[in-house]
């Protein structure tokens, strides 16, 4: 199990560490910001300014549940959630907070067309916990105690006015790797390079191809919720059959992983008469990308038709890299995401 890093609520090494933008990048590693369980990422960076780290006002905003608003006229950004309504005034450390004025300790700032706030303020202020990875040089904001500093997390890329994307990309900043949508790795020398190849290759994560019809995809007590860390961790629908017969009935699939590209699976088999079997194994990652799945199970439970006795084979899943994959001996046997 992946250790967790002790997390400072203090911003005392925070404000002392260099950040500059992307045109005048720091020879050390840059800042990066971590909002409940994903890398925060633009079009322009986080900078430090009389020993405060100022980041972009709207992608931290929005992250948090609140809607931004610029106004041009009194140069003030508006930014409310429905009970809390914040006014930020480009040059002044004055915020007016639901009526009351708060004094923050650096005026907002405006950079690149885009408007700054001290990270303190926005972060304690609208997010609750707050804490720093002081190893891989990450704010975190929000759920910090879920924070883990060498798992991979998907990254979410505002630039502009645009509608912010999801990459097609998971990062890992402890590893200095990321990770696409097939579950295929890069290696980078730093974080530097891995923040360039990002921002150089911001294309979107492809759409699901969840067709699972609603009455199939099961939430019950073996329901596993997927991972945007992880393509194969969720549960799977699709159709398999008895070893030696033509016979296809409902098959379903829970994976959750283990560590280092090995998992523990779930096997579910339903008939439309109603017998079931489950059955549990391991599995893991082959060379070429693939899901493998071990011979060697435990059952479970197993009514009706089949039997605790009956047994498995080793199979192999090709798969595709967005939430599909069929056993190499049998197309007809696939699972897909959902």
């Amino acid at each position: 199990m992946k250790r967790k890093i002790s997390l400072l609520l203090v911003f005392i090494l925070l404000l002392a560490i260099p950040v500059n933008v992307f045109a005048k990048r720091h020879e050390n590693r840059d800042i990066k910001i971590w909002i409940n369980d994903r890398y925060i990422m633009s079009d322009v960076h986080p900078y430090i300014k009389n020993n405060r780290t100022f980041v972009p006002l709207r992608f931290v905003s929005e992250e948090l549940g609140y809607k931004v608003t610029w106004e041009g006229k009194s140069r003030s950004v508006i930014v409310e959630d429905g009970s809390n309504k914040l006014i930020f005034k480009v040059g002044s450390a004055k915020v007016n907070v639901n009526g009351n004025f708060e004094t923050i300790d650096a005026p907002v700032g405006l950079r690149d067309d885009r408007t700054f706030v001290p990270l303190r303020f926005i972060s304690e202020r609208m997010g609750g916990s707050v804490g720093y990875d002081v190893t891989n040089k990450v704010a975190l904001i929000g759920n910090v105690d879920d924070y883990i500093p060498d798992a991979y997390y998907e990254i979410k890329y505002y630039e502009g006015n645009n509608q912010p994307i999801i990459l097609n990309f998971t990062v890992n900043f402890y590893t200095m790797e990321i990770k696409d949508s097939s579950g295929k790795t890069i290696q980078f020398n730093d974080d530097r390079e891995v923040v360039t190849y990002l921002e150089k290759n911001p294309q979107a994560a492809p759409e699901s191809t969840n067709n699972v019809p609603t009455d199939k995809q099961l939430k019950d007590q073996y329901y596993v919720s997927p991972e945007y860390q992880d393509p194969f961790v969720g549960s799977w629908y699709g159709r398999t059959k008895t070893i030696g017969t033509n016979e296809y009935y409902d098959a379903y699939a829970y994976i959750e992983s283990t560590g280092k590209g090995k998992y523990t699976i779930r096997h579910r088999s339903i008939k439309s008469n109603g017998s079931e079997l489950v059955t549990e194994s391991n599995a893991f990652i082959n060379e070429d990308g693939n899901f493998e799945v071990e011979a060697s199970h435990a059952t479970t439970l197993a009514t009706g038709d089949f039997s605790y006795s009956w047994y498995h084979v080793h199979e192999e899943y090709i798969f595709d890299g967005v939430g599909y994959m069929y056993e190499s001996s049998d197309p007809l046997r696939n699972l897909t995401k959902y």
